[in-house]
């Protein structure tokens, strides 16, 4: 089982009032939608947590300021021999 969570520990969960979802929910969509997708057009678990970690902490910081930056975490730490296919080649 790998988990992939909103935010770390001590961290809040933001909403995206402008996307009218949270911030999570928002770019994980925008991920599983293909914005996550390699240059193949395949979507890996790794390239979509790649995705959140590297959009999620800068838009909350944008949005919120560094008190409530959000960054999402995945348990276990993925590695290339458990990585996941999230599509069909």
């Amino acid at each position: 089982v790998i988990s992939v969570s909103a935010a770390g520990k001590s961290q809040v969960s933001n909403a995206y009032p402008e996307e009218k979802h949270g911030l999570f929910t928002y770019f994980l969509l925008e991920g599983l939608g293909g914005a996550a997708s390699n240059k193949h057009g395949k979507l890996m678990l790794s390239d979509l947590v790649k995705f959140l970690q590297d959009n999620i902490p800068v838009e909350s910081e944008k949005l919120f300021g560094t008190s409530q930056r959000q960054d999402p975490v995945v348990t276990p730490s993925l590695d290339a021999d458990h990585d996941v296919a999230l599509t069909k080649e």
